[in-house]
């Protein structure tokens, strides 16, 4: 605000526009309004939009570090799902049902913590996938065993966009579930029980065309509509939308359903773009010989930031596995992907000295915040986007 007020007063030749949003990191429904309606300003005032700005307080690399650090990109979010449909039975004869716990584990074990989802660019890597949420979805205590079961896996992403993850995703979920049907296959045949059932793996739009097909467009439509006003969370709509059409849809038999939960957040980067490089001399620069402290560049921002949505990565155009497969998708849960092609900008976060994120400790250095931010964010705007400066 200071920088806005500032650059009103002195007259600067520059049009700065400020936003500010309430949520971020849970779902980033105010980000997601905002890209829209900065399109629209784009487009009311014939904006050439040079830059994103965004001013995320630093993570610290060491538990001592008071370097500075700005970041020419950020992390990539995304959670890929399944829902396990097996099949039940009395506890007392476990070989003629198919746990759903059971193949899940197999798929838990190929996924979580598996360096095949890491990636790397030069020397920063992702973290390593892990499940969010992994349960059945039994409501009570009973005897009969668990035949449907969920679990939602992070990936964080650098480079890869969300058809690239879902290719990947269903090759490991195929042979996790191989891997599961062949061990149920050879106890069942120590019981005297014949295997006579194959378990499908199937995507969520799969399993949306079948649905229509076989039971209407309506009655698919109406599960939806039921679900979405009932829940609230678009995660959760999500998992019960596939768990009523997979149960809509008994004839598939023992089948595993992969889809999308949100939200989404798209890995994107300008490292390298002249005037990103550019920029990060100047608050290296500005940093070093007015306040004596050093500044480094990271190449992703690795807290999640609102940046996402703001200038897309260079496969960004490859998102419609997302929007097939995510349920909940035009209904209560959207992400502007042509309205982020429009204003999208090279992009860098500049922001305070930050410790402890999400603790509640969580604080900034206050000299770095408001002694030596302004001055950086000023020197910014003045030395590259002002004329004669």
């Amino acid at each position: 605000m200071s920088l806005l007020e500032k650059a009103t007063i002195e007259n600067w030749d520059v049009n700065l526009v400020l936003i500010t949003v309430p949520d971020e990191e849970v779902n980033s429904q105010g980000m997601l309004a905002a890209v829209n309606y900065l399109d629209k300003l784009r487009l009311q005032y014939d904006l050439d939009i040079k830059l994103h700005l965004n001013s995320e307080p630093t993570f610290q690399q060491a538990s001592h570090d008071h370097n500075h650090y700005y970041y020419t990109g950020s992390i990539g979010k995304i959670m890929p799902s399944v829902l396990v449909y097996g099949r039940e039975t009395h506890v007392g004869t476990p070989a003629i049902g198919l746990s759903s716990n059971f193949i899940l584990s197999y798929i838990q074990q190929e996924i979580e913590y598996s360096f095949d989802f890491k990636e790397t660019f030069e020397d920063e890597t992702t973290p390593m996938p892990v499940s969010l949420l992994m349960r059945d979805i039994k409501l009570q205590y009973d005897v009969q065993t668990p035949f449907r079961s969920i679990a939602l896996f992070n990936l964080f992403l650098f480079e890869r966009h969300a058809d690239a993850v879902f290719e990947q995703f269903n090759q490991a979920v195929k042979s996790a579930v191989q891997k599961g049907m062949t061990v149920y296959e050879e106890r069942i045949r120590q019981e005297g029980i014949a295997l006579d059932f194959d378990m499908k793996v199937m995507s969520y739009h799969e399993l949306y065309e079948h649905a229509i097909q076989h039971h209407q467009f309506s009655t698919v439509q109406q599960i939806i509509d039921d679900v979405v006003a009932v829940e609230s969370e678009p995660y959760r709509q999500s998992i019960e939308i596939v768990d009523q059409l997979i149960n809509l849809c008994r004839e598939l038999g023992p089948t595993t359903i992969t889809f999308f939960a949100p939200p989404y957040y798209p890995a994107t980067n300008a490292s390298y773009h002249p005037l990103i490089e550019s920029i990060g001399e100047t608050i290296s620069n500005t940093l070093l010989t007015k306040f004596k402290r050093t500044s480094q560049r990271i190449h992703y921002f690795n807290g999640i930031s609102d940046l996402s949505y703001v200038s897309p990565s260079p496969s960004g155009s490859m998102f419609k596995a997302y929007e097939m497969n995510t349920p909940v998708f035009d209904q209560t849960y959207t992400i502007p992907f042509e309205a982020i092609e429009r204003i999208q900008a090279p992009l860098i976060n500049c922001g305070p000295i930050g410790k402890d994120a999400h603790k509640v400790s969580e604080r900034i250095h206050k000299n770095s915040a408001f002694e030596e931010l302004p001055v950086v964010l000023e020197t910014i705007i003045k030395r590259h986007f002002i004329k004669d400066n």
